[in-house]
């Protein structure tokens, strides 16, 4: 096995044991054990449980899209194209429909790790109201939801124009024109960087707004801990998409489809998994774990506060 696909190998085993299935776990978990309901306490651990489930097809794309490209490998790595029995009828054949596979899984699993980072962003937006609400005893957060649900209006259609126009790269590379692909790949890339950069910017927000949540419930000893692990949880976050945006500006070019600024390294496969995957899977299991403390945590003023903070879900 080369080095290359010792790092294929490496990346599959990082996601599919470290994120895809624990995430599953959580999932089957979080429908009996994080309760819900409409309110603006709870309403985030309802949407935590959709984002579990995106998440979790996220990490399974991902992770097939790498045992394609190493069972891609393997299978013809010992290969000897001089043979004149060689098949290449079939090697061809063979080597599309993994080719095709391969870029249509990748495609999910990017589209479902932008609607995991929508998801978040109202998630952590929502305890942080939930939070001032149970502190101050008063209904709040109604613009702060309707900006949070506006953003998810913005992005959602710019994620899925830049999965069409990725789907329109990859019917025209093996079956049509290649410069209309081409052309439909740098538009979707370009869109795709738009969105990651909005997404930081979003997380940064975020990030301020549980430092100042902190600083606002500071002499409330019961809510410390919750407000501590949101501002952790929008740390990590915002990890995740300087990451994710980093990554594309520094391994694509948004000028020149196909010639990348820097050369991308075997090793990078590393730093997908433990950057880009895995915090944005610790921020959900964050919220999780605040979803399911029951002293020291929102659970423990929810019952004397929720009649307040009905306007707030």
């Amino acid at each position: 096995m080369q080095y290359g696909d010792k790092m294929v190998l490496a990346h599959l085993v990082m996601v599919f044991v470290g994120a895809y299935i624990p995430s599953l776990v959580l999932f089957f978990n979080s429908l009996c054990t994080v309760r819900s309901s409409k309110d603006a306490v709870r309403t985030a651990f309802t949407y935590l449980k959709y984002a579990l489930l995106i998440f979790s097809a996220h990490a399974l794309f991902d992770a097939t899209v790498y045992g394609i490209a190493l069972g891609r490998s393997l299978e013809f790595s010992d290969a000897d194209y001089d043979d004149s029995d060689f098949d290449w009828g079939r090697y061809a054949t063979l080597m599309k429909a993994l080719g095709v596979s391969l870029s249509v899984f990748q495609e999910i699993a990017k589209m479902s790790d932008l609607f995991t980072d929508i998801l978040i962003a109202i998630i952590l937006l929502r305890l942080s109201v939930a939070i001032l609400s149970i502190y101050s005893g008063s209904a709040m957060g109604n613009k702060l939801r309707l900006v949070s649900y506006a953003m998810a209006l913005v992005l959602g259609p710019l994620i899925l124009a830049v999965f069409g126009l990725r789907m329109r790269y990859i019917f025209e590379f093996y079956n049509g024109d290649y410069d209309i692909g081409k052309h439909s790949a740098l538009k979707g890339l370009q869109i795709d960087f738009s969105i990651r950069v909005m997404l930081l910017a979003t997380s940064l927000a975020v990030l301020v707004r549980a430092i100042m949540v902190k600083k606002q419930i500071k002499a409330d000893k019961n809510l410390t801990w919750a407000s501590t692990m949101l501002i952790v949880a929008s740390v990590v976050w915002l990890l995740h998409t300087s990451f994710a945006m980093a990554s594309i500006a520094a391994w694509d070019n948004l000028g020149i489809m196909g010639i990348p600024p820097i050369r991308y390294e075997h090793y990078n496969y590393i730093f997908e998994a433990v950057f880009r995957i895995w915090p944005q899977f610790a921020v959900l299991v964050i919220v999780y774990v605040i979803g399911r403390a029951k002293t020291n945590g929102i659970w423990s003023k929810q019952q004397r506060s929720s009649r307040h903070v009905e306007g707030g879900k």
